[in-house]
């Protein structure tokens, strides 16, 4: 998967100046002089001070940053996140299980965004966290309404025919698929919504699938598959065991398996989008 920001380099050239804009904001209300803050990311400092100078006026904040990775990372996966809450409220599992799938949610973003290179705190911030609330909980998102029209059991194909706006999320939630294997991460709300768009599984299979996840740590850094695996067979091997997939030393629920890869005809293209 590459960011649009290396689609615009590998277009343009590396030597066009590039800055990435994004945050919360929803075109309509920022037409009606609505408050909103976004985030304008430039590896060149300078770059990123100039847009901040020509967007910001009494109803727009531009924050800066040089973490582009992040900022891209954020805008791009928010709208995967989105769709699995939108299955969630789709299905009527309550605000408990919304609240917990997107806090998860925002959670396999930062692992995955920090092995990419991205900055945490970017993460958990307005172009993270802020953009991720904003289209998880508000039914203006075009990712949402294709997540409650996917838990009410309609097909996809029938919901994206039926409309004119695009969900960003039904193709980059293949993408979130090679980059976990990429970067041998395990991530059960991004997976399993790329496996409700791909047609693995129905919207309720997937929430099934998350709830019945072994119980593990709530960790920082995201649950590495492999590295796991590799802990599990040395220490095997000492103790002259025979190893196997789901072998697992401490006790606990053996380690989950890596996502699966695409395979049906909504296969994503390359590229990270978000808007």
């Amino acid at each position: 998967g590459i960011t649009m920001h290396e689609v615009l380099q590998r277009a343009l050239g590396e030597d066009q100046p590039l800055v990435a804009l994004s945050g919360p904001s929803f075109a309509k209300e920022v037409m009606e002089g609505l408050p909103t803050n976004l985030v304008a990311a430039a590896e060149d400092e300078s770059l990123a001070r100039s847009v901040q100078m020509l967007f910001a006026s009494p109803t727009l904040r531009v924050n800066t940053t040089r973490d582009v990775m992040g900022v891209e990372i954020g805008g791009a996966l928010k709208n995967v996140v989105a769709i699995a809450a939108g299955i969630v409220d789709g299905l009527g599992l309550g605000n408990n299980a919304l609240s917990a799938l997107v806090a998860q949610g925002t959670a396999e973003i930062r692992w995955l965004a920090v092995r990419m290179g991205a900055e945490s705190s970017t993460i958990t911030g307005v172009a993270g966290v802020g953009d991720i609330m904003l289209t998880s909980f508000v039914n203006l998102s075009r990712n949402r309404t294709v997540g409650v029209r996917l838990g009410r059991g309609e097909r996809l194909e029938d919901i994206l025919s039926s409309t004119t706006q695009v969900a960003e999320g039904v193709k980059t939630a293949q993408v979130v698929v090679a980059l976990a294997r990429k970067y041998n991460l395990i991530l059960p709300v991004l997976t399993a919504v790329a496996q409700v768009v791909d047609g693995q599984l129905e919207a309720k299979e997937a929430v099934d699938t998350i709830m019945h996840f072994p119980q593990i740590d709530d960790v920082e850094e995201g649950f590495d598959f492999y590295k796991q695996m590799a802990v599990d067979y040395k220490e095997a091997r000492g103790k002259g065991r025979k190893v196997g997939k789901s072998s697992n030393t401490n006790g606990s629920s053996p380690a989950p398996p890596p996502p699966p890869p695409p395979s049906s005809s909504h296969a994503a293209t390359n590229e990270l989008t978000g808007v």
